[in-house]
């Protein structure tokens, strides 16, 4: 589970906290996540995607539920 606000853990476990990506750094997962030829093609759209997610790791990994193939 993520959160950009600190939860309660109670039975999930510790707390790790992550550290805010630069824009970049978003855009090189998003890289790894989507291919480099996809964010080659629009880099403008991937890095508003990222963006949006925030910079945040492991929102910047979810849009490959979202960006559709192709």
């Amino acid at each position: 589970m993520t959160s950009r606000r600190r939860l309660s853990t109670g039975d999930i476990g510790p707390s790790v906290p992550l550290p805010v990506l630069t824009p970049a750094e978003a855009v090189q997962l998003l890289v790894r996540t989507v291919g480099e030829e996809r964010v080659d093609k629009e880099p403008e759209a991937a890095a508003e995607v990222v963006q949006r997610c925030g910079h945040l790791p492991p929102t910047a990994r979810s849009p490959r539920a979202v960006v559709p193939d192709g």
